[in-house]
């Protein structure tokens, strides 16, 4: 039986990296050829903004992205400045709350892996204003022989 060791470090671009096995007995076998580190340069997958954004200009409402995982996403109005951000979870959701009103009209997203790479800019969502009045209100309570009364 060999005994597995994992260890952890970051790995840094170009560099030449072995392994060796060593047994319950203490023998340590040759290193093994040497793999080379090279970085990461491709982009994530442009993200997808998820939340509908009917009714929600001029709200700080939270925001689903979907991205991948670990990387930055960040909610972006229609010149590109942000409007907030959040980190992509083991299941590349990430929840944006908003730092400033959700501004009227294109607002995209992006998404920056943690090699610094960004993603295309998200297909544009649409956010509007809430320009729809609340439901009539309903009064509920008999006011029979209550004129002249005051409420409590």
């Amino acid at each position: 039986m060999v005994k597995q060791q994992s260890h952890q470090r970051k790995i840094f671009q170009l560099e030449k990296v072995t392994a060796t096995a060593t047994d319950p007995a203490g023998n340590v076998s040759e290193p093994s050829d040497a793999a080379t580190a090279t970085p990461d340069t491709e982009a994530p997958a442009k993200p997808v903004v998820t939340t509908d954004l009917t009714g929600k200009a001029g709200t700080k409402d939270p925001v689903e992205v979907t991205a991948e995982p670990g990387s930055t996403v960040k909610l972006l109005d229609k010149d590109g400045n942000e409007i907030g951000k959040a980190v992509a979870g083991k299941d590349g959701k990430a929840t944006i709350t908003p730092t400033k009103d959700i501004p009227a009209g294109k607002v995209t997203a992006t998404a920056t892996d943690p090699a610094g790479n960004v993603s295309e800019p998200s297909d544009a969502a649409t956010a509007t204003p809430d320009t729809e009045a609340p439901a009539k209100p309903v009064v509920t309570t008999d006011l029979t022989g209550k004129a002249g009364t005051r409420s409590s």
